[in-house]
């Protein structure tokens, strides 16, 4: 495949999967508001017969969401690598490797900012690769980051409360915390999606305006 082409062939199929797994995100959402319905009220009794009948659908919902969330994770981070591998094709300006921009997201504590560091000098070189360092970081790339975290804060919260399920205060809770967690992937995925775009397609055109045929 000609580099030149790979850029947005890449980001065709990252995009897609994001879309796919937001719409998975979706339907857990809409299936815990479903299951909030089985809570009389808040601290209420939750009803044995409906949450029996909703529970196939949980797990089906649910083991869909965990499947496409993983090959989601895996194609985000194959781009990541390849518009690495991409920036440093474009510049020597660039500090971190391919392999690294991909390992951060790996590090306890470092995860909390160097993943961002990582991405911020991919858009540079992708912007000016002669002078990365005079681009300005945009509002876009931080937004991102920020829900990204926020994210991660919120998305192991329903797990333990679902462990006490048998509590209708605990049920509510974890069904909430799924649907608050919609709210930021929404505008997490959004973001990323004109990141992936706007990225690829700069480099794209860097690529084939100085006939580039390595990958």
């Amino acid at each position: 495949m000609d580099i030149a082409a790979a850029p947005k062939t890449g980001a065709k199929a990252t995009v897609a999967w994001l879309w796919i797994w937001l719409a998975c995100q979706a339907a857990v959402a809409a299936y815990a508001v479903f299951a909030l319905n089985t809570v009389a009220a808040f601290g209420g009794t939750p009803s044995p017969d409906r949450i029996a009948q909703a529970a196939p659908i949980g797990e089906a919902i649910g083991s869909v969401e965990i499947l496409v969330h993983l090959v989601t994770i895996v194609m985000v981070l194959r781009w990541v690598y390849r518009a690495a591998v991409r920036a440093h094709a474009l510049s020597d300006r660039i500090a971190v490797s391919p392999g690294w921009a991909v390992g951060r997201f790996f590090l306890p504590v470092l995860n909390l900012w160097r993943p961002f560091r990582g991405m911020v000098d991919i858009w540079r070189t992708s912007i000016d690769p002669v002078a990365p360092d005079t681009v300005p970081v945009p509002a876009l790339l931080r937004w991102w980051w920020g829900l990204w975290l926020l994210a991660n804060l919120f998305g192991p919260i329903g797990g333990p409360l679902m462990d006490e399920a048998h509590r209708a205060s605990h049920l509510a809770a974890a069904r909430w915390a799924d649907v608050v967690l919609l709210a930021i992937d929404v505008p997490l995925v959004i973001l990323l999606v004109r990141i992936v775009r706007q990225v690829s397609a700069r480099q794209a055109a860097l690529l084939t305006h100085r006939g580039t045929t390595a990958r």
